[in-house]
């Protein structure tokens, strides 16, 4: 029973739900339904599966219910964020209890998070960090105390097996600081900088009268910033450090560390510095598409173009940095940092610097997808070379995912039976279409055909090629409009081209009797160039084409050409059985739909078929091919009609074509043009020199054409 949030999303949209094994079944929102034409479903992990048997996509009915995709999918925890940390550091209480952790980013930049006992949470929590280490300084109480300016640098004095430490927050020492260094030898090791002579003079000051006694340790030749790890690094020993050592006295004017010297100057409040703090916190799940004018979020899966602004969400992190750092500045900076993170957190502010985030972590269409021998699939990543799943991983650049597991060992009886009933008569074609269809799975185009599925009606056509697009998905099949493959009155939009983007498996269907093949489009998209398109509203791309076209029709489309470049792509199918009345199995879908794991398996099965021995069609396909090109032959068809083919007659071409073409007008048929025709005859008939004229032997009309 359907019981997680995806399906309590939905179904408030939903008419007429009613159960129907175990899923559902309800009157499709995204066209005028009659009958319960939409089937539901849900696998294992929540995620729940949409199929309208009428044609609609998943997209458009979960459109019309005012939802998402991804809402299709139940709701992960997002995992901590890792990358971009340039170090960790983990602080104890005085018992040796875990207490907190502080990131430090590349940037410099810095969160807290406090351990509650079971998981770490963000921000530091009600109970506050003692310093750094206080284990150690605690339980040797009559060692000397070496106290830095960061938490790298009592690491690398501890790993000379002194009692380091230092404070949660540089130059802040607390009253609560004070019992550890009460009565005890106290080195305080200044970076060198203004902000590292600040914190030794507040150390110090605050150390007066506490401890037994304090000394200072400074490095005047090392370059800005420099610091004890930077001294030992370059060879300097313990006892160079305390030979440096010298009593500490407080300065005569204490000057207060500014914002600008310890981050870099104001020049930080800046449009270019925000962008560069959004990527340091979402970078690594973050990606800009410039052809698309999209951004795209990882969501564990795939790069997930995002159509719900989620950008300007997670665009409020950098308010929230701003206001976080203010506890450690001066306050003539915090007050210029408020109001900077106040038109950070604007949508003006927001848009200005997201700009630049972008140019940060661009891609471009060549990027993403660029392996077409993976697919995705909602539990891994599966590497079609060897039929093997793998984890996720952002590295693969995938913007397309489907909606079906892949487990090879799920079965697939009512599919293989669905098969053995429609090919009863051509037991030969079902292995090429699991070859034909495992090649589908592979985003190559190398075996260059269209292969055309043809029968009457209610013949299992439809209901196979459903099939196939449900379990691949909307992200990896489409079905077509007809007139993308059969001439129309309407002139086509280049966003038709731009939906094959990305596709692995196109259906065509059409139903019209008479429609004429466009043969020139059908060799550009099945002969492997690069596609030109582009999506409403926005700039051409290219692209290498990733798809393989079914034709699907009651009726074989008209073919005027005769070249090999286009008999040499099509396949035709043929799906000769039928299945009305008591044959046919209205709840077949559903029953395919249930077995989505194992078609995919028998397709994987198929792809790799395919990749030891091609598609290798069978002799049904062979034969089927055959006889629709010598029906679809117009001038062969004249001949046979109307000619004699004999050795000792000629007739000139003008005769010919002149009577051809009364010929065609009696009989409806598309008329070649003169070129055509004379390059047909020339390959079939041997022309004679005539000075009257272009003239072949072995040709002569039974009739003369009419004056």
């Amino acid at each position: 029973m359907i019981t997680q949030a995806p399906f309590q999303k939905i179904k408030p949209h939903l008419q007429n739900l009613e159960q129907s094994g175990d899923g559902w079944t309800a009157r499709c929102p995204a066209h005028e339904d009659n009958r319960n034409s939409l089937s539901l479903s849900e696998k294992e992990d929540g995620t729940l599966l949409l199929k309208c048997h009428a044609g609609c996509s998943t997209e458009a009915v979960v459109h019309e219910c005012g939802l998402t995709m991804r809402e299709l999918f139940p709701k992960q925890e997002r995992p901590v964020r890792q990358s971009y940390v340039k170090r960790s550091h983990v602080y104890r209480n005085r018992t040796g209890e875990v207490t907190h952790r502080k990131d430090i980013f590349l940037s410099g930049g810095a969160s807290w998070y406090h351990h509650t006992g079971e998981q770490w949470e963000k921000k530091q929590g009600n109970r506050k960090p003692e310093i750094y280490r206080a284990d150690e300084v605690a339980s040797q109480p009559d060692a000397e105390v070496w106290l830095c300016e960061g938490e790298k640098d009592a690491d690398t004095l501890s790993g000379l097996g002194l009692v380091a430490t230092s404070l949660p927050s540089t130059g802040t020492f607390k009253r609560e600081y004070k019992p550890f260094f009460e009565g005890r030898k106290v080195f305080i090791c200044e970076d060198h900088d203004k902000a590292g002579r600040n914190h030794g003079e507040k150390c110090g000051k605050a150390l007066q009268g506490v401890a037994k006694s304090v000394e200072v340790i400074r490095f005047p030749e090392l370059p800005e910033k420099g610091d004890v790890t930077d001294f030992i690094e370059a060879g300097g020993t313990v006892e160079q450090l305390r030979q440096r050592a010298q009593p500490w006295e407080q300065a005569q004017e204490p000057e207060l560390p500014t914002f600008a010297d310890s981050q870099g100057g104001p020049d930080h409040f800046t449009d270019c510095r925000n962008a560069e703090v959004f990527i340091q916190q979402h970078g690594e799940n973050l990606r800009y598409c410039f052809p698309w004018k999209s951004w795209l979020i990882w969501n564990g899966q795939r790069w997930e173009p995002d159509r719900t602004s989620q950008i300007l969400r997670r665009a409020k992190s950098v308010y929230e940095f701003w206001m976080e750092q203010i506890a450690d500045m001066h306050p003539d900076d915090a007050k210029d940092a408020i109001k900077h993170a106040q038109k950070s957190a604007s949508t003006r502010g927001m848009e200005q610097f997201l700009k630049q985030a972008a140019a940060m972590v661009p891609v471009t269409t060549d990027d993403l997808n660029r392996d077409p021998w993976l697919f995705n699939c909602p539990n891994g990543t599966l590497d079609l070379r060897t039929g093997e799943l793998r984890p996720h991983n952002r590295a693969d650049l995938l913007t397309v995912i489907c909606p079906t597991a892949y487990n090879p060992d799920a079965p697939s009886f009512t599919w293989d039976g669905f098969l053995e009933s429609t090919f009863a008569d051509h037991g030969d074609v079902i292995p090429f279409l699991q070859r034909l269809f495992g090649a589908a799975l592979v985003g190559i185009v190398r075996d260059h055909i269209l292969p055309v599925f043809w029968g009457s009606g209610a013949n299992g056509k439809s209901t196979l090629l459903n099939a196939i697009m449900a379990i691949l998905g909307g992200d990896y099949a489409l079905q077509a409009v007809p007139e993308m493959l059969c001439d129309s009155d309407q002139d086509r939009h280049p966003t038709e081209r731009a939906d094959l983007y990305g596709k692995r498996f196109v259906a065509a269907v059409e139903t019209e009797a008479g429609r004429r093949l466009k043969e020139s489009f059908v060799k550009a998209l099945t002969g492997g160039d690069r596609i030109r398109a582009r999506h409403l509203y926005q700039d051409f791309f290219e692209f290498d084409p990733s798809h393989l076209i079914v034709l699907c029709s009651n009726h074989k489309p008209k073919v005027i050409g005769d070249d090999y470049g286009i008999w040499r792509r099509l396949r035709l199918v043929p799906f000769t059985a039928t299945f009305k009345g008591s044959d046919a199995d209205p709840q077949l879908p559903e029953k395919l739909q249930a077995e989505a794991e194992g078609v995919l398996a028998w397709m994987v099965r198929g792809c790799l078929d395919w990749q030891a021995q091609g598609l290798n069609e069978p002799e049904t396909v062979l034969q089927a091919t055959s006889e629709y090109k010598n029906e679809s032959d117009v001038i062969g068809g004249f001949i046979d009609a109307c000619c004699y083919t004999n050795d000792r007659m000629q007739v000139s071409f003008s005769q010919f074509y002149t009577a051809f073409e009364e010929w065609c007008n009696e009989s409806g048929e598309n008329l070649p043009s003169r070129t055509r025709t004379g390059r047909t005859l020339n390959e079939r008939f041997e022309q004679v020199p005539n000075v009257r004229g272009r003239w072949y032997r072995g040709l002569g009309l039974k009739e003369l054409p009419r004056e």
